[in-house]
């Protein structure tokens, strides 16, 4: 019995000394590989700046997580209107690496991984802080656009882990601002990249560093390949180990640097500005007490109508968020002066133009006049940088020449004896003179 009573006694201190010993390796972070996931841009507009997550491998119990942190939900209680007050909450999700690739496979947006070269401590350190953040109570957070967004996320939770190795190599100033670079990424849709740069003001025109460009995915892969890490022996290696596509797809790339697009917005604006001159003057010159033919006056009035209803909608838009809401990015816009909530008369001025109404014509000139002073007094602005420094040189370019024709046809058709308004009267189709 003595000997049988050893014999278990040593087989179980074998087990417990066995155990400790597995619980000790199971515990050391060896079991984990930690990979940043980056995924390209997408076609909806929110999918422009693409998107990134960390992988965490755990090879003990052969699961694969991506923490993203670039969720939210449709079903949320007042979404719109937390949208609108730049009050949106995101949080930290987990999903399979399965899961993953088949939603951005579906997308037809590649996904490039870099797995990091990180010592055991560091692994067990990001692997708690990742499962503490995704705790129900703590995994919700503000969304900022540009300063706490999915990848800015990301690059500080590789930042803590690391002891600041991302920082270290990402204090130089960026060759872009936060506007250049949301230029740069939705220069394929011409029609956000046109309400984006005029919804936003001039905090996103300030210097920034590469640590605050790292809101962009790309950046976060493109300094992660700069950055080093310190081994537990002390020898440093790069902060990357493997660099590798993950997923392939038949997109390319975004370009490096925002287009030039000064000219065709010149181009543009100096088109509709000589189109409304000519309809507006070819209604406002027609004789008092008596109504313009139907078609001239609905030439004018539909898309006077429907031009000035965009501008009235933004104008109010653009004071409100800057009024109303938590939008830092659209506080001060300048662009308020180019499409100004003045033009929310211009609608029912159309109205009155098609109807043929004189009252109409003398409300379309007062409008008029103010809204060429205005657009010119934001392009005055541009003379003093120290108080408006807003880049908007493009919106001035598409904006100025409309409210300046229209403003030109209006003062020419009040001074019907100047030299332009008789070569107008003269022209076949003009109008009638004056009995």
């Amino acid at each position: 019995m003595r000997r049988l009573a050893r014999f278990l006694l040593a087989v179980f201190a074998f087990a417990f000394v066995l155990g400790s010993s597995t619980a000790a390796r199971a515990e050391s972070g060896d079991e984990y590989t930690i990979s940043v996931v980056t995924m390209s841009p997408g076609d909806p507009v929110f999918f422009k700046f693409g998107h990134n997550g960390i992988w965490v491998h755990d090879a003990r119990t052969r699961r694969d997580d991506v923490y993203n942190w670039g969720t939210f939900s449709f079903e949320e209680e007042g979404l719109i209107w937390k949208f609108f007050k730049g009050r949106l909450s995101y949080w930290l999700s987990v999903q399979s690496l399965r899961g993953t690739l088949a939603q951005y496979e579906s997308e037809n947006r590649y996904i490039q991984v870099q797995e990091l070269d990180l010592t055991s401590a560091q692994k067990l350190k990001l692997v708690a802080a990742l499962r503490e953040n995704a705790r129900p109570e703590n995994r919700k957070y503000r969304y900022d656009y540009y300063q706490d967004n999915c990848s800015t996320r990301v690059r500080d939770m590789i930042d803590m882990a690391t002891g600041g190795s991302l920082k270290a190599v990402s204090t130089a100033p960026s060759p872009l601002t936060f506007r250049t670079e949301t230029m740069r990424l939705t220069a394929d849709t011409l029609y956000a990249y046109t309400f984006l740069h005029a919804a936003m003001g001039s905090f996103i025109d300030q210097p920034i560093t590469m640590w605050e460009d790292m809101f962009v995915p790309g950046r976060v892969e493109e300094m992660l390949r700069k950055a080093t890490n310190r081994k537990a022996d002390g020898t440093v290696v790069p902060l990357v180990r493997v660099d590798r596509r993950l997923l392939e797809a038949d997109r390319q790339p975004p370009p490096e640097w925002p287009p030039h697009r000064l000219f065709g917005y010149v181009l543009t604006g100096l088109l509709l500005g000589a189109l409304f001159g000519w309809l507006s003057h070819r209604v406002l010159a027609w004789p008092q007490d008596s109504k313009a033919p139907i078609l001239r006056r609905l030439a004018l009035g539909l898309p006077l109508g429907a031009l000035t209803s965009l501008t009235a909608f933004l104008g109010l838009l653009f004071t409100f968020y800057w009024v109303m809401t938590d939008h830092q990015v659209a506080y001060h816009n300048e662009n308020l002066l180019q499409t100004n909530p003045v033009s929310v008369a211009m609608p029912v001025i159309a109205i009155g133009l098609m109807r043929g109404s004189d009252r109409a014509k003398r409300a379309f000139a007062r409008v008029a006049y103010a809204l060429a002073a205005m657009a010119w007094i934001g392009l005055a602005f541009k003379a003093m940088p120290f108080w408006f420094k807003q880049s908007n040189s493009e919106i001035i370019a598409l904006m100025l020449p409309i409210w300046t024709g229209m403003a030109i046809a209006a003062w020419t058709a009040v001074n019907a004896e100047s030299r332009f308004a008789r070569l107008f009267r003269g022209a076949p189709g003009g109008a009638r003179p004056r009995k």
